[in-house]
């Protein structure tokens, strides 16, 4: 009994990891990385079919081997979670990182650069100028 609820529960975990990469998929620009993904999603879909094809097929196998091969499906499709989860938190941060960075140096209204970015670009500019032994004048900022 134990390993029919693994096996369910792994059948379930493996569900529950097609909405972050579903999310994923929809969030990248068509293109390498997004056929990749899909690639990921199909696979998901077909080990779930295995999941299921094996707890149908061999339900009448009853002992220790079919509780150790429903731990290792377990165990796979926990797995399989994280490797969805963590990457769509990578992406969620790293929007949340790279947005303010954008505004903070773009004016919202024109869409161009703005003073911030002409600072960095002054001081950056003075940096490499001091390191490939050029004089830059005086103060900048």
């Amino acid at each position: 009994m134990l390993s029919y609820a693994l096996l369910m529960l792994g059948t379930g975990i493996l569900g529950v990891s097609l909405y972050p990469i579903s999310r994923i998929i929809r969030r990248l620009p068509p293109g390498p990385m997004n056929l990749q993904w899909k690639v990921l999603r199909g696979l998901i879909l077909f080990f779930i079919a295995g999941y299921l094809a094996y707890l149908f097929l061999f339900a009448s196998d009853h002992g220790t081997s079919r509780l150790l091969v429903s731990s290792i499906f377990f165990c796979g499709a926990c797995f399989d979670l994280l490797v969805c989860i963590l990457p769509h938190g990578t992406v969620r941060d790293r929007k949340r990182i790279v947005t303010p960075e954008t505004e903070d140096i773009t004016d919202p209204l024109m869409e161009i650069f703005n003073r911030r970015y002409l600072d960095r670009a002054m001081k950056t500019g003075k940096n490499r100028s001091v390191v490939f032994g050029r004089n830059m004048g005086t103060s900048l900022a």
